[in-house]
């Protein structure tokens, strides 16, 4: 998944592996933000948008596990991840994002107030 912010708004792109180098855009969206989410540092708003990325592929993988064959993607690997391993890439091009991201999954608090 990818995810871009600016000042206006935002997007995020999901895409499905469909081979070693090659990827199939499965889902996008984009949305504005509001008055008081504009004036939030650009890393909010980065962070943001990775957040809302994550929250949409979870809402699809877990509607997909729910009905394999109501999936408007009629790919074995989206049938069968259940027996599988599923991995996650979130790709970001902001450090505060990639830097906060790695610590939350090392189980480290990622923000820390003095």
């Amino acid at each position: 998944m990818r995810g871009d912010a600016s000042r206006s708004g935002a997007c995020i792109k999901i895409f499905l592996r469909t081979g070693e180098d090659s990827w199939e855009l499965i889902l996008s969206d984009a949305w504005r933000w509001n008055r008081q989410e504009q004036s939030h540092h650009s890393n909010r708003r980065e962070l943001k948008t990775l957040l809302r990325a994550v929250q949409v592929a979870g809402d699809l993988l877990e509607r997909i596990q729910k009905d394999p064959q109501a999936s408007p993607f009629k790919r074995s690997c989206f049938v069968e991840f259940g027996s599988r391993p599923l991995e996650v890439v979130a790709n970001s091009d902001n450090k505060a994002t990639v830097s906060w991201t790695q610590k939350a999954q090392q189980g480290e608090d990622p923000v820390r107030c003095s």
